[in-house]
């Protein structure tokens, strides 16, 4: 998922200092394309947050997201499941990268 590339470029900014637990801040991150679909997947993006760190960090996951196989991590390996999948909206506006941060 192209969309999702966006986030997994930016993941190792988010083992920053404010990712971290006890960091004092609650984030999360949302990527996805507008038109309701992804490359060959049926998801349109993911919202990850501090849940997915640890997971992500794992070797198996890195395999898969290396493989652009991003779909079946965020839908069936990571718990809970991360990927957003709304079916065609027949837009095709742009991508989206989302990210809220809030002081705890």
């Amino acid at each position: 998922m192209i969309a999702l590339s966006l986030f997994i470029d930016l993941f190792s900014s988010l083992t920053a200092s404010w990712a971290r637990p006890g960091s004092g801040w609650s984030w999360a991150v949302a990527a996805g394309a507008y038109d309701g679909l992804e490359g060959n997947s049926p998801a349109m993006g993911a919202i990850l947050g501090p849940w997915a760190l640890n997971q992500l960090s794992s070797a198996y996951l890195r395999e898969h997201l290396d493989n652009n196989n991003s779909y079946y991590v965020f839908s069936e390996l990571l718990d809970p499941p991360s990927a957003l999948v709304t079916g065609p909206t027949c837009t095709n506006v742009n991508d989206m990268l989302v990210v809220v941060l809030e002081r705890s």
